[in-house]
């Protein structure tokens, strides 16, 4: 037992030794292109005059457009901006094993913490862009910071779904929900993809708290339209010669598709966890009904959605300015396929 016990701790040191060289780059972040321009805008104008401005002639993210001008540097603090990667790098992890804990409850902590920090560093790894990503202020609370959010609210998900349902609970996940799809719109258009198969997996299997998955399926609905209909998108879409373009949209966002797929199915931190998870998913089976059932999903929907949620998050770059532009956005889409890619392999 001892023995064992010192195996998973010394993993465990080796693990976190891991994140180290990470931590370690954000030292040599510096800013840049946006990060400046938001910070003067934040010295010279008040904090909900920007909000407002920025929602009718920029953009509908409600929530990241708050962050983006919490920049360190509007306040003269470049040790703040070094620290932030840092930061941002903890929450990920932290967050990562808040899912992790509540999905696969039935697991010794020092597991969930084991399979946390490998899947933490399988995307930190294998993510499109990792600079734009975790060491560029602006790309880091518009994106990865909408993915640690995402991740609290499925762990609160889970356990409010699993366990008595309680109003107060329901009040918290809706909140998080607004949240959440306030970052940015490929997480809000991904996040309303799998509330909706969600929504039809607990209608069909007739599992309790339907209702309350239900309840979060319309209020995403109400969010999304928030955040894409907002005067700012439009506005911002009209600048862009070769917007609304539906067929070059749609062939792009295929060829991007197979593209990052292929990329990433070939990736080896990927394949090597894929060769543990087929001993690790025979344990799970045993002990966590949604694993024995396979995530009541049929193979057809589960590789479909492996696929679209990379489709998902390509199309409205295209659709919006004619080119993919940059990648950051296939940060989101590498979350997700990560995650997706083990519900296949389940």
């Amino acid at each position: 037992m001892m023995k064992q016990i010192d195996k998973t701790q010394i993993f465990l040191y080796f693990l976190f030794l891991a994140f180290l060289p990470y931590c370690y780059l954000s030292f040599f972040a510096n800013p840049s292109s946006d990060d400046f321009g938001f910070a003067v805008q934040a010295k010279e104008n008040d904090m909900f005059h920007l909000i407002k401005q920025t929602y009718l002639y920029w953009n509908g993210r409600y929530i990241s457009n708050v962050f983006i001008y919490l920049n360190p540097i509007s306040y003269g603090s470049f040790i703040g901006y070094k620290i932030i990667p840092i930061l941002i790098i903890g929450l990920f992890v932290s967050s990562s094993y808040y899912f992790i804990k509540h999905l696969l409850y039935n697991l010794s902590k020092e597991k969930q913490l084991i399979i946390a920090l490998i899947f933490s560093l399988i995307f930190i790894h294998n993510v499109p862009i990792i600079s734009e990503g975790f060491y560029w202020f602006t790309g880091a609370v518009i994106y990865q910071l909408g993915i640690i959010f995402t991740l609290i609210y499925g762990g609160i998900f889970i356990k409010t779904t699993r366990a008595k349902s309680q109003p107060y609970k329901v009040i918290v996940l809706s909140f998080l929900l607004f949240i959440v799809c306030g970052f940015n719109e490929v997480l809000t258009l991904s996040i309303l993809l799998i509330l909706a198969i969600i929504t039809a997996v607990f209608y069909k299997q007739k599992l309790k708290a339907k209702r309350i998955v239900l309840s979060q399926f319309v209020l995403v609905i109400i969010f999304t339209t928030i955040m894409l209909f907002s005067p700012g998108n439009e506005y911002r879409e009209s600048v862009y010669e070769n917007a609304h373009n539906f067929s070059h949209s749609f062939l792009s966002s295929l060829l991007q598709t197979v593209r990052f797929s292929a990329i990433w199915i070939a990736s080896l931190p990927l394949i090597i966890a894929t060769l543990f998870y087929y001993h690790l998913n025979k344990k799970l089976s045993e002990k966590i009904e949604i694993f024995s059932n396979s995530f009541y999903l049929n193979r057809f929907v589960s590789l479909l959605m492996l696929f679209a949620i990379i489709f998902i998050c390509v199309f409205p770059a295209y659709w919006a300015t004619g080119i993919l532009g940059q990648h950051r956005t296939l940060n989101i889409a590498y979350f997700f396929f990560i995650i997706m890619w083990f519900i296949n392999l389940t």
